[in-house]
């Protein structure tokens, strides 16, 4: 699975477009509220909007090196 475009929606939800065409927005506010190390950063609102995708198009990452796994974002369940 990989992502080929990312949008940030609102607070910490993102819109996802995975290579088979499947959109899904995701919501990493639980995941930032228990950030340590280096998903630290992505508490502030401005420096999570930074999100992209990688070169490769794998997945997501945001300037400081984070990134999560495809396949996990894919699993996730819609807000």
């Amino acid at each position: 699975m990989r992502i080929i475009q990312v949008e940030y929606i609102t607070e910490y939800k993102l819109k996802l477009t995975f290579d088979n065409k499947e959109t899904k927005i995701v919501d990493l506010s639980e995941k930032i509220k228990n950030a340590k190390d280096v998903f630290l950063p992505l508490k502030d609102l401005d420096f999570f909007k930074k999100v992209a995708v990688d070169d490769c198009q794998l997945s997501i990452f945001w300037p400081n090196g984070a990134d999560i796994c495809p396949d996990v974002l894919y699993e996730m369940e819609s807000p």
